[in-house]
């Protein structure tokens, strides 16, 4: 497994930019709404983000560590719509909420089962995680706990 991820020209197949994640393989990777920065989860849960015009590393918002690789911590992102909030999400059955701001944590909710699929709605105000079960849950993130968790199927 590769530990960088590679920004690619789609016309011509060559790579313009490497960017390097530590010690670790890729598992997911987004771009900001702003297209300015890329963040960047590992397997081993190290969450960061990289300037997207230099490849450069901006802030490593949590850094990898063998217990997070062994709980598979982190290992799926998405950005909110405004890009004020990042979401990632893991087998460790918590799905974290970051400021896109400055990458201080914001809150975190533990799940039933580990998320594995997360989308924000369009207008931010929610986010929708998606589980191996099926189930597909709403998070109100303006009361982000278990109350205001919808169960959809």
């Amino acid at each position: 497994m590769e530990t960088w991820a590679g920004i690619w020209d789609g016309t011509t197949g060559r790579l313009l930019r490497r960017i390097e994640d530590g010690q670790s393989a890729v598992c997911d990777l987004a771009f900001s709404p702003s297209g300015s920065l890329l963040a960047v989860v590992g397997r081993d849960g190290a969450v960061s983000l990289h300037d997207a015009a230099d490849s450069g590393l901006v802030r490593l918002l949590s850094p990898g560590s063998e217990a997070a690789r062994r709980d598979n911590r982190d290992l799926f992102l998405c950005w909110s719509p405004d890009g004020s909030v990042l979401a990632t999400s893991g087998h460790d059955r918590t799905i974290r909420l970051w400021s896109g701001c400055d990458g201080r944590p914001l809150a975190q909710l533990a799940c039933r089962m580990p998320p594995t699929r997360l989308a924000f709605t369009p207008d931010g105000r929610s986010l929708f995680t998606g589980d191996m079960s099926g189930t597909v849950l709403c998070h109100r993130l303006d009361e982000f706990d278990t109350r205001r968790v919808t169960i959809m199927r």
